[in-house]
């Protein structure tokens, strides 16, 4: 039931206003009654004589009001009066409240104008006591549900061709800036501005104006707008959005709330917004149907449906794009002409469009989105609009990918034949809609054979799509999520079932020429684990020709795959390594390789070597080799769990190597008994200790190379060229000179002298290292052999010996003499310091008081003489000519002595060292020729006194002695001595 409550006076009596009848629910309710009087009303305290008004508000969300107020009067129209004051006429506000709740609201909604016109024809009753009406009469209070039932009786929603010629008669009716005052009216509305009309001359009526505009907005909305209308005061009436004055013009100066659309004049009077023409909901849909009785007709059809029940429209709402798609459909589809066809569709079409992109700005999700869906999933301008924005945007507006998919998975199944048939023919759209899971949307009962050959369909677009857009840009991160989601797809595996069906999808995706790089893709997102299953198919593809030209590997495995696959497996990882696969790929493909032909073990042991070698280098993070670490292998061979159980599996001494190599994996012995193992030819064995474990046993893989040399010198260019000799280090061949296998070391050293000119750089440091130990080597064996002698002329040639030190060179002098080594041998030394010189002279000296034989003590001489300073080297003479045993040897002595420019004082000095018992006469033109030289007393006396020794020994020499001293100069002598000699001779008849 409605409820109603009357503000106004009783007849007869004296009782000034009040409440003076309402339903029982508002009996109790004094303040809300008395506040709402204060506001809701048309006119001051004063009144304005015989005037009437009528009224529509909202009174808040759940409650609609419908007041009119008026002079009291009787069922004849005749005027009441109170007892105030004497008789006197009073005015009665008569509301009656809805309830949205529990009224139908949608009655209202309609048109709430032609209700407001009823309740002004309604004499409201009167009253001579609270509730007690003397008009109507009725003893049980139904007056009330009569009062409603006059009013509400239904009205016709249809909207007729007259009516939708008025208003397009209205909206043609413009002021003077060629605006329709319609739409002005309307637009004012919409933007909160409020609105006075006027009964103007010229004027169609403004009551029928506003009835009319009414019906251009959504029936939710109609009921939100307040309307007044009557004898009204403006400035009395704020809670109206629209007053209609039906008495006169309305007083200046307008309050700042209103305008006025004077359109007896043609003008707006007033401040207004200069946007209201130009509202949103004006531009999209009423200035594109007011051109049309028809469009209008239409247009107030749809907006008739949309009654409070169905979707609650505020002023707002009319703004927001989430709002606004329900009012696309209210547009016309399908006009009279073929260009208002077209206009309007791409009018629909471009709405969706800008409507849809404004929503995502606020809505990303998708479960936003799916009332939407379900409200417009069979709009074909919808619809239209999603692949205009795709075709648009593509990838890079998602949601137009999702909405599509979802109008897909949401329409019948004979729509979605259709809509798929579209699908196909827009570029990238097929892709994109797999990408998203296209072919996992559709629930299992829905499939058949047509839905299935839709989705193939859209398959092989998506494919050729993928190629025409980014195989030929050679990106191939499209591709690659592609055939990821056919693939993780359920659909996708019964779609294309076998491996043939497969293969020809991925054909499709190829370019007549793909590079390097997008073959290679293809191959580790597709291939790589499909190619134990390689048929006629693949080898007659065109994928396999380029495949063929680029990789070698590919090449190389084909051979043998084709003519016995057995042997094609140690061909493997070099397609794993050509083409990048990661270790999850490896694993995959050579375990389908094992487990499909299931060879012999021996035959498969590069695909073995090579996944220890990626557990060892392989860096998961980087998925790149990185430096070797052994203790990593029983942690990272797990990423190859697959093909390594196989191995195990199939062999139990293999299983017991790996095992120990698993709880030890850094230890040589266990390296070392599974290379073995691995490669028992000894060329092949040192080749995988290096491939696998470079520098890790470098030391190890040296001396087994060393071995090898040993046994066969052929492999000498292939040891210069190998891994271990090319990162040898100075310590390594430090650590191999101190073993106790010299044979080797010797080797060693061989072949670092040999390959010296050309690495000098990496061997120069090297050289010092080793004369020091073979100097050390031969000390101990006091020999050199013949073999040797090459090795250690080459040693201490000058372009070696440069980089030597003084006192490493002492050391090969040291060896040089203890060896008997001599002239052949020329050591060349740098400016020696004093100390160096006392060194050199020890070692001399040293040597030389350890050789037996005269000769060698000569040969030593002759050899120092071009390293010792000469004070030394006359230390050296001076020792030998006292091992001299002749006076030839002396004499060859006296001979080295001046050849290596020693002076007469030196070589007295040396002479009077002769030993008594080898003085005789052969040694007398020596001692003459030196005694009659400058003479020194010192050394001259000496050598007389050897004259005077060989005269007492040699007595037939002594007249030849006796001329000799005769003629000497006495005065540098030793005079005494010479008497003595002299009469000596004279005594024995020498001398006359």
């Amino acid at each position: 039931m409605y409820s109603q409550l009357i503000h106004g006076k009783f007849c007869g009596k004296n009782s000034g206003y009040r409440l003076i009848a309402c339903t029982p629910d508002y009996e109790n309710n004094t303040e809300f009654i008395y506040i709402l009087f204060r506001k809701y009303h048309f006119w001051g305290p004063q009144g304005v004589g015989d005037g009437k008004a009528i009224g529509i508000f909202q009174l808040d969300a759940n409650r609609l009001v419908l007041v009119k107020a008026a002079l009291a009067e009787d069922e004849n129209q005749q005027l009441l009066s109170s007892a105030d004051r004497d008789v006197r006429h009073f005015y009665q506000h008569h509301y009656i409240l809805a309830d949205r709740v529990t009224e139908n609201i949608e009655l209202l909604e309609t048109n709430p104008v032609d209700f407001l016109l009823r309740f002004l024809d309604r004499t409201s009753p009167y009253f001579a006591d609270f509730n007690q009406p003397i008009y109507p009469h009725s003893a049980n209070g139904s007056f009330w549900e009569q009062i409603i039932s006059e009013i509400f009786q239904p009205t016709s929603s249809e909207i007729t061709a007259d009516r939708a010629n008025k208003i397009k008669q209205f909206s043609d009716d413009i002021d003077n800036q060629a605006r329709s005052f319609l739409l002005l009216t309307l637009g004012a509305i919409l933007t909160g501005q409020k609105i006075i009309l006027t009964i103007d001359n010229n004027a169609s009526d403004p009551i029928d104006l506003v009835s009319n505009l009414l019906l251009l907005l959504p029936a939710s909305y109609r009921t939100k707008i307040a309307i007044s209308i009557g004898t009204v005061e403006e400035n009395q009436c704020l809670w109206a959005d629209i007053i209609i004055k039906t008495d006169q013009e309305p007083a200046y100066p307008l309050a700042e709330e209103f305008i006025w659309l004077d359109r007896d004049r043609k003008k707006v009077v007033g401040k207004h917004d200069p946007d209201i023409y130009n509202h949103r909901y004006l531009n999209d849909f009423v200035k594109k149907v007011c051109n049309s009785p028809e469009f209008i007709e239409h247009f107030i059809k749809h907006l008739n449906s949309l009654f409070s029940s169905v979707r609650n429209f505020t002023r707002d709402d009319l703004q927001q794009a989430s709002s606004l798609i329900y009012f696309i459909s209210g547009l016309p589809e399908d006009p009279k002409e073929a260009q208002e066809i077209q206009e309007l569709q791409k009018h629909k079409i471009d709405l969706w469009c800008n409507y849809i992109a404004e929503i995502y700005e606020n809505h990303s999700n998708t479960d936003y989105w799916q009332p939407i869906i379900d409200d417009f999933k069979d709009a074909d301008d919808f619809w239209q609009a999603l692949l205009k924005l795709f075709q648009e945007h593509g990838e890079s507006f998602p949601i137009a990918v999702e909405l599509i998919l979802l109008v897909i998975q949401k329409v019948g199944i004979e729509q979605a034949y259709q809509k798929l048939e579209e699908v196909k023919q827009i570029e990238g759209l097929p892709s994109a809609l797999i990408k998203i899971g296209l072919l996992n949307r559709f629930p299992s009962e829905l499939e058949n054979s047509v839905l299935n050959q839709h989705l193939v369909d859209i398959c092989e677009e998506s494919i050729k799509d993928i190629r025409d857009r980014y195989l030929v840009k050679d990106s191939v991160v499209e591709f690659d999520a592609l055939i990821n989601f056919l693939q993780k797809s359920n659909r996708y595996q019964r779609l294309f079932s076998s491996a043939k069906e497969k293969f020809e999808l991925l054909s499709k995706a190829l370019k007549p020429e793909l590079s390097t790089k997008t073959i290679k893709s293809i191959f580790n997102q597709y291939l790589a684990i499909k190619l134990p299953y390689a048929d006629e198919q693949f080898f007659n593809s065109d994928l396999y020709r380029q495949t063929l030209e680029k990789f070698f590997s590919i090449k190389n495995w084909t051979k043998y795959f084709t003519a016995d696959k057995t042997k094609s497996f140690n061909y493997l990882p070099a397609i794993a390594q050509e083409m990048e696969l990661n270790y999850e790929k490896t694993d995959l493909m050579y375990a389908n390789f094992l487990d499909v032909f299931s060879p012999p073990p021996e035959n498969t042991y590069e695909i073995l070597i090579d996944i220890i070698k990626k557990a060892i280098t392989f860096d998961i993070s980087t998925e790149k080799d990185s430096n070797i670490e052994l203790k990593s292998f029983p942690s990272k061979i797990k990423l190859f769990s697959t093909t390594y159980q196989w191995f195990k599996n199939n062999n139990a001494e293999l299983e017991k190597r790996l095992k120990s190599l698993e709880n030890a994996s850094e230890k040589w012995n266990n390296w070392d008994a599974l290379i073995t193992f691995l490669k028992v030819i000894p060329m092949e064995n040192i080749l995988l200790v290096e491939d696998l474990l470079k520098n890790a046993f470098l030391k190890k893989s040296l001396l087994k190379w060393l071995k090898l040399l040993k046994a066969d010198s052929s492999f000498k260019e292939d040891f210069f060229n190998s891994y271990s000799w090319n990162n040898i280090q100075l310590e390594t061949i430090s650590d191999l000179t101190r073993t106790e296998e010299g044979q080797w070391n010797k080797l060693l050293t061989c072949l670092v002298v040999e390959r010296f000119t050309q690495e000098k750089e990496r061997l120069v440091n090297v050289i010092p290292t080793l004369l020091n130990y073979l100097c050390q080597l031969y000390f101990q064996e006091k020999s050199i052999s013949i073999e040797d002698r090459e090795l250690w002329i080459r040693l201490i040639e000058p372009s070696f010996l440069k980089y030597l030190s003084n006192v490493e060179r002492l050391n090969i002098f040291s060896l040089k003499w203890h060896l008997k080594i001599y002239s052949d041998f020329i050591i060349t030394l740098q400016p020696l310091d004093d100390t160096q010189q006392k060194a050199l002279y020890s070692i001399a000296k040293n040597k030389f008081d350890l050789v037996d034989n005269l000769n060698d003590k000569f040969q030593l001489f002759q050899d120092i003489y071009k390293y010792l300073a000469k004070d030394h080297l006359k230390k050296i003479a001076i020792d030998l000519i006292e091992f001299c045993s002749t006076p030839n040897e002396i004499s060859s002595l006296v001979k080295l002595c001046q050849k290596f420019d020693f002076d007469n004082r030196d070589i007295k000095e040396i002479l009077t060292k002769v030993k008594k018992q080898v003085c005789g006469y052969s040694l007398l033109d020596l001692l003459f020729s030196y005694l009659e030289l400058e003479p020194i007393y010192e050394y001259d006396k000496k050598l007389i006194e050897m004259l005077f020794f060989i005269s007492i020994t040699n007595q037939e020499q002594n007249k030849k002695i006796g001329i000799f001293l005769r003629n000497y100069n006495y005065e540098c002598a030793n005079l005494k001595l010479i008497k003595l000699i002299n009469d000596k001779l004279i005594e024995q008849q020498y001398l006359n």
